[in-house]
């Protein structure tokens, strides 16, 4: 069915979020609130995308991303937004939230059966009531169905046949579950209509889909979907690292549905996509939708669909690279099908920079998964915390797009700011005490000259590389923006001004060590200080909802 599309909406008034202006904003009800997706990829690297690529090096890339390609022509795309870890299962709380990860657990959630990350504290008492507030549940409470798809690493409560809840089970107690109960606080008790999520991805230690947070085998829809294959009926059995499955594999140990096979995720996941926008269109004709579509492509195992094994020329990567774009493609697709492409607002971004294993051919050809950046997935660097994010809204024409197509800004903002930008979209008022690291940015993405407006963030605090526990500050004023590491160990710090290296090749404060050891009339000893106290004042606070921002 086919909906009037009313734009532009009047929202260029939206300021930073945590003002009063922000909060005050709302949509008029007369006005048509677009469709949302989401579609959240697993490890690309802003240079895995075509026209990022072109961007930064004016070069043509060697992997085609003509789905990535057409959402970049279509719509706006930043170069410089980010994220505050490193490493996805921190990132996936925050971007689901609009908080940053001290809020929850500093590093996330990696065991399938910890609680949920979704309920702040480590203390018992802590993770009872007041709960992080997802994109879901807040747009439901603007009056969209919200449903989530794919990966989730968020955690969540399991039982055995008796009913006892488990906790922390390593992969060879997996098998104690019963997997006949509902599992708890999964995404859909935190603000979905709809879910079919893997727990871990395809990486496991839970190798199974669950519908609803109900187990649901692979035998019983195999039939139903183009790149599943037919086998016999599925079975819940103990894997080690290296078995296969299919065209599949396993990277650690684990259990579950004996046909689950990762190189088949994205075809379920397209499938489910197409289940519930039409049949969302059908029942709800006059309601909206947000559809979050987490895909764990291009993680590894690297096990791309049987259509683009082998197809890029440049390895299993870059082969699940085309799998993510021609998952895009498919996803565009339903909406076309529809008729509610042109008023749907599409969103793509990455849970955090390029994993650089498997690329080696691809940047020996010239395209580099982290385009020009320093470090990569795990690593504190630019490389590892600035992602791809393009948004798209319209026909993909000047005059009937209310994001204008084919711009490409540089301002600083952060994927957890896409959080309030949404709410007001819906129609909605964030909440007091959720999403408190966020800003709204729709002035900068409604502006036809985004690169004009005034900048919505000053601030961005990261975190990155497990083993050295480094915390990082990007501040920028009147003379640059700047990155300051802050040391852990013997580590020395570091200070990098982006505006005038990108490529993070000059440490600024080469042969110190320490704050103390910083010298007052050092060029940037005030500058490193204000931010050492922001990182001070703002992120040992013990209570998850306190406003940060503060600064001395």
């Amino acid at each position: 069915m086919k909906h009037p599309f009313l734009f532009p909406v009047s929202l260029s008034l939206c300021l930073a979020w945590g003002t009063a202006s922000a909060r005050d904003i709302t949509v008029p009800e007369e006005k048509k609130r677009p469709h949302i997706v989401f579609i959240l990829a697993d490890d690309p690297g802003i240079g895995d995308i075509g026209r990022y690529h072109e961007y930064f090096t004016g070069t043509d890339p060697v992997v085609p991303t003509p789905n990535l390609n057409r959402l970049f022509d279509e719509g706006m795309a930043f170069t410089d937004a980010r994220l505050p870890a490193s490493l996805c299962a921190p990132n996936r709380f925050s971007i689901l939230t609009g908080s940053y990860p001290f809020r929850s657990r500093t590093w996330g959630t990696w065991n399938p059966t910890a609680s949920t990350g979704l309920f702040f504290g480590e203390r018992i008492e802590d993770r009872i009531d007041n709960p992080h507030l997802t994109i879901g549940g807040a747009l439901q409470s603007a009056g969209y169905r919200t449903a989530f798809l794919g990966k989730m690493h968020l955690g969540g409560d399991f039982f055995d046949g008796d009913g006892n809840l488990l906790r922390m089970l390593e992969s060879d107690q997996l098998h104690q579950i019963d997997f006949s109960r509902r599992f708890r606080n999964g995404l859909l008790d935190h603000g979905f209509d709809y879910t079919f999520v893997s727990p871990d991805g395809i990486q496991g230690p839970l190798y199974l889909w669950f519908e609803n947070d109900l187990y649901r085998p692979v035998s019983e829809f195999q039939d139903k979907i183009d790149g599943v294959a037919d086998g016999p009926p599925s079975e819940l059995r103990s894997f080690f690292e290296g078995d296969r499955v299919g065209l599949g594999k396993m990277i650690v140990d684990g259990f579950g549905d004996s046909r689950f096979d990762t190189s088949e995720h994205g075809a379920i996941m397209v499938h489910f996509a197409g289940e519930f926008v039409g049949s969302h269109l059908r029942e709800h004709p006059d309601q909206p939708f947000m559809l979050f579509f987490a895909t764990p492509a291009i993680h590894e195992p690297y096990t791309p669909a049987a259509p683009f094994q082998g197809t890029s020329g440049f390895g299993p990567r870059a082969d699940v690279v085309m799998d993510l774009d021609h998952q895009v493609g498919e996803v565009i697709g339903i909406l076309e099908r529809n008729g509610i492409l042109d008023e749907t607002l599409v969103i793509f971004a990455s849970d955090n920079g390029a994993v650089m294993k498997g690329s080696e051919a691809m940047v020996e050809a010239g395209q580099h998964p982290n385009g020009p950046f320093l470090g990569n997935k795990g690593r504190i660097y630019e490389g590892g915390v600035r992602v791809p994010l393009i948004l798209r809204w319209g026909d993909g024409t000047e005059d009937h797009s209310v994001i204008a197509p084919g711009l490409i800004t540089d301002q600083h903002i952060s994927v957890l700011d896409l959080i309030p930008t949404l709410i007001h979209i819906a129609g909605g008022t964030p909440q007091e005490d959720q999403h408190l690291d966020s800003s709204c940015f729709l002035r900068i993405l409604l502006s036809r000259h985004p690169d004009s407006e005034n900048p919505i963030r000053q601030w961005h605090w990261h975190r990155g590389e497990v083993m050295h526990d480094r915390i990082a500050a990007r501040m920028d004023d009147e003379e640059g923006e700047w990155v300051w590491i802050r040391p852990t160990g013997n580590l020395p710090m570091e200070l990098f001004n982006l505006a005038k290296d990108i490529s993070q090749t000059t440490n600024l404060l080469e042969g110190y060590f320490n704050i103390n050891g910083l010298p007052d009339d050092h060029p940037h000893a005030e500058r490193v200080r204000k931010m050492n106290n922001w990182l001070r004042i703002n992120f040992r606070t013990s209570a998850p909802r306190t406003q940060a921002f503060h600064v001395e």
